[in-house]
């Protein structure tokens, strides 16, 4: 058909060319971000921030190869442009590299087919749904990997920590107690807050929390998890690890432990949210085991963000 020559296509329209370079970047971060959710480790939010910012880059030899194969890129397939060179041919990946870097004068053509309205729509429709999956691509992350189940447990009390800023299931009216962490290291002290809830005499669910200072995020949630149970483990008496876990709670960070602690066991998780670390810990004796509701205890767990 004569309508399918590409000189005869148009010259493309500044609002379609950019309509399409979006949607290439927003595909192709949603499906870098769904590939990671499969690696062997955690990668960190700040990681996630990084590649964002450096997405154009990153997306170039990505681009080059589309163009080089296909003569389009799937924004601009929505959109019909098409580039090619000057004989209507298509460009070698080389070529098309340079193209996408923006080196020197950009060689090959680009034009558009001539579309109706109702296509248009579509395309800026399926543009802004790009969009929108890029920026919540996190709670679609939790929808998919699905929230821990928070079954509530008769007769406890839903507490929400307004100071805190968290919300969780305690047996009763937790107590609080307030103390300041010396740390000489640093000539500074942090503000160590815990609330205790008891089950009965000697089985008990406790809530602690303190701000750390906002240059250690550069060392990551792993890292600062992992570094608080190790300070647990070896600075309280007669403690042993039994277990650690790396997991994640709704989109936080955690490390679930099982220690034993002075004959006592104490199952819990260490939850990064921002600067705030938060340890949810159940005190038990071995023998109460069966009486536990720490799962739900420790699943309840939510924080302001």
């Amino acid at each position: 058909m004569i309508k399918d020559i590409f000189w005869l296509h148009k010259t493309p329209e500044f609002w379609s060319r950019l309509a399409a370079k979006i949607t290439d970047y927003a595909l192709f971060y949603i499906v870098s971000a769904f590939i990671s959710w499969f690696f062997p480790f955690y990668i960190e939010e700040f990681y996630y921030v990084i590649f964002a910012l450096l997405l154009p880059l990153f997306w170039m030899p990505v681009e080059a190869l589309c163009i080089a194969k296909w003569g389009t890129t799937p924004g601009k397939k929505l959109f019909g442009l098409q580039v090619r060179n000057h004989l209507g041919g298509k460009l070698p990946y080389w070529i098309s590299l340079k193209r996408s870097s923006f080196i020197g004068v950009r060689p090959g053509v680009i034009k558009q087919k001539t579309f109706g309205w109702k296509r248009k729509l579509t395309g800026f429709a399926l543009c802004f749904i790009s969009i929108f999956g890029a920026v919540f691509e996190q709670e679609f992350s939790d929808f998919s990997t699905g929230f821990q189940s928070e079954k509530t447990v008769e007769g406890w009390v839903n507490y929400t920590s307004e100071h805190g800023g968290f919300r969780v299931i305690f047996p009763t009216d937790p107590q609080e107690e307030k103390k300041l962490i010396p740390l000489p290291e640093h000539n500074r002290t942090l503000n160590y807050n815990e609330l205790k809830s008891y089950q009965d005499k000697k089985v008990y669910y406790s809530v602690s929390y303190m701000k750390l200072p906002r240059k250690w995020k550069l060392a990551g949630s792993s890292r600062i998890l992992q570094g608080a149970l190790d300070g647990i483990v070896e600075h309280s008496d007669d403690t042993k690890l039994v277990s650690k876990q790396f997991s994640k709670h709704k989109s936080y960070r955690t490390l679930d432990f099982h220690i034993s602690q002075k004959g006592e066991d104490v199952q819990g998780r260490l939850i990064m949210v921002g600067t705030t670390l938060y340890r949810l810990t159940v005190t038990y004796p071995p023998s109460l085991a069966h009486q536990l509701q720490h799962k739900e205890f420790l699943d309840s767990f939510d924080a302001d963000t």
